[in-house]
């Protein structure tokens, strides 16, 4: 056989088995992906069986997923209000780039957007997975909250954008994440992420941290078993991660009156200890102005309120409740309300003497002692002017000098006597009471309702103003940044300063001259404002609600309070100078002086001059005999 057609033979037969070995190969991928789809179709009865079958539970989908088809009998097995978004040919991300975020009523509405709990993004290359998750973030139906599951089983090696993928759902503040993909070997492998610490169920092993840019690293996980053999309960792939921070960073803002430096500790720093103590994290707390705590207008959030909502800070204490971002607030039922401080007006001594029995009384009086006059005239056959004199004797103590002689007269008049006594004692105790007491003041605005009836110069913050609109002194409502501006303004004028009472507590107090009244018909509830998606929203209003409903809250509301009723009491306690004892000690020096001259007066009048200057001689007579 010549050389040549050995050769050739070689060469055919080298051929011919590469043929048949390529051929092989390409069964057994196929076999392989027929498999997998089997696989899938396995995973997904077992995974949408375990975590999506309650029928209430919203699903939104975005991708191509064939258990969401209408023939699939799959879904028979899922909810049934499902809510699947497609991306259109000519979308990008800088379609979703808008500048400023809008907080409505209108777009936030608890009964026609109610957040999903379930979403799924399924089979997208890398460079689309980015717009399907931020057109999710932009739908009404996002809810950083939820549990995302994220497919990609048909990619092969999809595994390796695993680290990329979970760190960009992180950034969007996104928890509970779970990554299905094949690895190299197409096995069906299961990832996810714990951002505070490296802790898991026992169905998880570590993989390894990834950080981005220095940030502080996450900590990624992997299935510790091969599929079927794992496939645990729901909970499993969603387990809560915020059990222990091990240190997170946290950032808190406060007002300046919410850590004033004579009050040791304010309430919402006390259970904010407690909360993030417990919960192990590191905290950062950021101190901004009264003033610059901002309100949302229109949908705008503006000061402290936009830096919050923006991601400046995780959260802040507001002393009213933001309708337009009810998602990100935690109402605490801390309860403040609008108070009112007034000058006190020390009332003079004919006020305080008159004021001392009410007109009624003095009415009473009055008429008693014109009634009794008149029937003493009666009784006694004395002129009008001597009974009124008799009766004014025993008002004030003395002696009366007539007295009836028939024992029925004597009956009523001693009934009288009687009565005079009571009538002084009670004078005399008005006395020792002005005699007691430091001052008495004027009438203080106690309403919104009384502002109407005074007439004061009406200073608010403009946050206040609104509620004013439709009363008649509306319009003379004048604004002011801050109470101790307003306080200045009171020194020369009469001034009415309208506020929040927990910022009255902080920078007025109530002494002998300030008044702060409050109104009962107003209450504002403090509230905690949390930064858009922020992931411990949830954790935070679990601890508070058991701080709450165990009284702790109420205790250091309690602690708050006595704090200023001790500071109330020692301004009450207070030296009476020597000159306040004058007016009523000179007072009643002038009355006994006045009343021993009634008496002299009287005895003059009712001295017989003929009958004394007849016994007179009679006795001179007398004598000489």
């Amino acid at each position: 056989m010549k050389l040549s057609t050995i050769i050739t033979v070689i060469i055919n037969h080298v051929y011919i088995s590469s043929i048949f070995k390529h051929a092989s190969s390409l069964k057994f991928k196929d076999y392989i992906q027929l498999k997998n789809t089997m696989n899938d179709n396995e995973f997904e009865v077992s995974l949408f069986s375990r975590c999506f079958s309650k029928d209430r539970e919203r699903i939104v989908i975005i991708g191509n997923y064939s258990i969401f088809r209408p023939n699939s009998y799959h879904r028979s097995t899922v909810s049934k209000d499902i809510v699947v978004l497609e991306i259109k040919k000519n979308e990008s991300l800088k379609d979703y780039n808008t500048k400023v975020k809008y907080y409505t009523l209108h777009n936030s509405s608890m009964s026609n957007s109610l957040p999903a709990h379930n979403f799924v993004v399924a089979e997208f290359k890398f460079h689309h997975f980015k717009l399907a998750v931020i057109k999710l973030q932009r739908s009404i139906w996002w809810n950083a909250g939820g549990f995302f599951l994220i497919k990609n089983t048909l990619i092969f090696d999809g595994c390796k954008n695993a680290p990329a993928i979970l760190d960009f759902m992180w950034r969007l503040n996104v928890l509970s994440t779970v990554y299905v993909c094949r690895d190299e070997n197409y096995k069906l492998t299961f990832y996810t992420y714990n951002p505070y610490n490296s802790r898991a169920p026992k169905y998880w092993s570590r993989v390894g941290r990834y950080s981005k840019n220095g940030e502080r690293p996450i900590t990624l996980l992997k299935n510790s078993r091969d599929y079927p053999d794992f496939m645990p309960a729901c909970d499993v792939l969603n387990f809560d991660k915020t059990m222990s921070l091990e240190r997170y960073p946290v950032k808190l803002c406060r007002s300046a009156r919410h850590n004033n430096t004579k009050l040791a500790v304010s309430i919402y720093e006390k259970f904010s200890h407690d909360i993030w103590d417990h919960l192990k994290a590191s905290k950062q707390i950021f101190e901004v102005p009264d003033d610059s705590i901002g309100t949302i207008t229109e949908g705008v959030a503006n000061g402290t309120i936009s830096d919050t909502l923006e991601g400046k800070y995780d959260m802040l204490m507001i002393d009213d409740y933001e309708r337009e971002a009810w998602r990100n607030t935690l109402n605490t039922f801390i309860v403040s309300g609008m108070c009112y401080v007034t000058e006190k007006r020390i009332k003079p001594i004919i006020h305080r003497l008159i004021g001392s029995l009410s007109m009624g009384l003095w009415l009473s009086l009055l008429a008693f002692i014109l009634s009794t006059a008149t029937a003493f005239t009666l009784m006694l056959k004395h002129s009008f002017t001597e009974n009124v004199i008799n009766i004014i004797r025993a008002v004030v103590g003395t002696s009366m000098l007539n007295e009836p002689r028939r024992w029925y007269r004597k009956v009523v008049f001693i009934w009288l006597i009687f009565t005079f006594m009571i009538v002084n004692y009670y004078l005399q105790s008005q006395m020792n009471a002005i005699l007691t007491e430091l001052e008495r003041y004027f009438d203080h605005i106690e309403s919104y309702e009384s502002l109407s009836g005074h007439k004061y110069e009406i200073y608010s913050s403009e946050y206040f103003r609104q509620y004013f609109y439709n009363w008649d002194f509306g319009k003379r409502i004048q604004s002011v940044d801050s109470v101790s501006h307003c306080l200045k303004l009171m020194c020369d004028n009469r001034v009415v300063c309208i506020d929040d009472c927990v910022e009255m507590k902080f920078k007025v107090r109530e002494s002998l001259n300030y008044h702060i009244s409050r109104d009962v018909g107003f209450n504002r509830y403090n509230v905690l404002l949390f930064r858009d998606d922020f992931p411990l929203q949830t954790r935070v209003a679990t601890l508070y609600r058991r701080l709450f409903q165990s009284g702790v809250v109420s205790a250091y509301q309690v602690q708050q309070s006595w704090y200023f009723l001790k500071e109330r009491i020692a301004q009450t306690y207070k030296w009476m100078p020597l000159n306040k004892f004058e007016f009523p000690f000179y007072f009643l020096l002038y009355a006994h002086a006045f009343a021993l001259l009634v008496f002299t007066a009287e005895l003059l009048l009712t001295i017989d001059y003929t009958r004394f200057t007849g016994l007179f001689f009679e006795k001179s007579t007398n004598v000489r005999i």
